[in-house]
């Protein structure tokens, strides 16, 4: 087999017309005016081919001949064995219908992989994080969440307000595995809160004042929960660099995941997490607050709540933000439940009381029930329930801390028209060692007293002190 091309030595701008013979004997032959070489076809370098657009024979020693005769080159190339893959190629290049289905075939494949496949490789990997390097990022993202905003201006019983509820939520589960609890303030107007890598929930004092009952702290409780227990913070982090994905799965050195958390906070902020994990959280919220009794309504009156504070215009960082829509989300627990009202609810372990009247500031309420003898206030007057000034923290009993033991009491007692109360006892505890801290506590709080008939009167109160091993502000260390 001969073919035609121009030889060219890279010394001389015009090439020099030679023809090429490939032997039998594998040898290639090239001649013309001034030229007699012989190359073996196994050193002789061929360009793919591309079309109909010349092709290159690379010579040993830096020679080159271009050539129009693809096809002839193309069948020396096959009866040696050489060139399937680009002649494979050159078919489906020549063939259109072919190759727009293999294009299409791999742009299916590769939204298969990316929709399916990365989302199901990054639950795995993020399940196999160690503990302790997912605490590490967690630290590092809270660090970075108090670098941006103010320290909690809510009081003791305010913030166990939120920490009793995961008591009511993960009851069947010892107290060293619930998460941490960090309170911060954002400046007033962004009721928020998320879960972060490292079993830890950020709650806002905004949120905190927002919610009017136990029950709608308990729902956004269970919703975080949900975010905690399929480790959507450390799959956010995976998810969001495909290389990361790779790599981690690939060597098994999840040490790098720690450098890469300490961004997750702005994305939660900002972006929040994918919809597909809200509605994930949503889910294993309404399954949880099934299993505890608490009405899934509740969750719809706090979203309805979140949705009236979102800005008309500008940066909308409030905690629906990222959500799906507040009416898909409320059907889906509507559908469980009646829709709950704006009326608060106690919490089960209060429910032989009275409804605890909506806390203000962001102090939990006491239970007060109306003193004996008193009289309706006349038409026009204007009543008001004792309002706390000081209320010291208890203090948790040595002992009980050190054997790793967590308790409530539920403290009964008298505010007189002096605003003291007396007459403090513990009326139902979990553990008897912790009511003597509890009563104490109670003693030394002081009140504005209630206000009937435009007078001071006295008021009859109930209070859970909750002893919790995680954020208890005067456990000791």
């Amino acid at each position: 087999m001969t073919i035609e091309g121009l030889y060219n030595n890279g010394q001389q701008l015009i090439g020099t017309p030679v023809s090429v013979e490939f032997e039998a004997s594998d040898d290639v032959v090239i001649q013309g005016d001034g030229i007699q070489l012989r190359v073996a076809l196994t050193a002789l370098g061929v360009s793919d081919r591309l079309g109909n657009i010349p092709r290159f024979l690379y010579l040993p020693g830096g020679g080159v001949i271009e050539t129009h005769a693809n096809d002839a080159i193309d069948a020396a190339l096959a009866s040696r064995r050489r060139g399937r893959l680009a002649g494979a190629v050159h078919f489906l290049e020549r063939h259109r219908g072919i190759a727009a289905g293999a294009t299409l075939m791999v742009i299916l494949i590769t939204a298969f992989t990316v929709y399916f496949g990365l989302p199901r490789l990054a639950r795995r990997v993020a399940h196999a994080v160690p503990p302790s390097i997912e605490r590490q990022a967690g630290q590092a993202a809270l660090l970075a969440i108090r670098q941006r905003t103010g320290p909690t201006q809510l009081d003791w019983i305010a913030q166990n307000r939120v920490r009793r509820q995961l008591t009511r939520l993960l009851k069947d589960r010892p107290q060293s595995e619930y998460p941490k609890v960090e309170f911060v303030s954002m400046g007033g107007q962004l009721p928020n809160a998320f879960a972060l890598p490292g079993n830890i929930i950020v709650v806002s004092d905004e949120f905190v004042r927002l919610a009017g009952s136990e029950d709608e702290i308990a729902a956004v409780m269970a919703h975080e929960l949900g975010h905690l227990e399929a480790r959507h913070g450390m799959q956010s982090v995976l998810r969001g660099s495909l290389a990361l994905l790779v790599v981690t799965s690939l060597t098994g050195d999840l040490a790098t995941l720690t450098s890469f958390t300490t961004a997750l906070p702005f994305v939660l902020l900002q972006k929040g997490y994918s919809r597909e994990f809200e509605r994930e959280a949503d889910r294993h919220a309404l399954q949880l607050m099934t299993t505890r009794g608490i009405p899934s309504g509740s969750f719809v009156t706090i979203l309805r709540k979140l949705e009236s504070t979102r800005p008309k215009q500008g940066a909308d960082l409030t905690y629906l933000s990222t959500h799906p829509s507040t009416d898909e989300r409320a059907a889906l627990f509507a559908s469980q439940d009646a829709v709950a009202t704006d009326t608060p609810t106690t919490s089960p372990a209060l429910s032989d009381a009275a409804p605890a009247p909506a806390p203000s500031a962001g102090v939990e309420a006491p239970i007060e029930t109306a003193p004996a003898g008193a009289v309706s206030p006349a038409r026009g007057t204007r009543d008001a329930l004792p309002r706390p000034i000081s209320q010291a923290q208890p203090k948790y009993p040595f002992a009980l801390h050190a054997a790793n033991i967590a308790g409530e009491v539920v403290v009964s007692f008298v505010v007189d028209e002096e605003g003291n109360t007396r007459d403090v006892r513990a009326i139902r505890s979990t553990h008897s060692g912790f009511e003597g801290a509890a009563v104490e506590c109670v003693q030394q709080w002081t009140f504005h007293p209630a206000i009937r008939a435009g007078q001071p009167a006295p008021t009859r109160m109930q209070v859970p002190i909750v002893f919790s091993l995680n954020g208890t502000p005067d456990a000791p260390k």
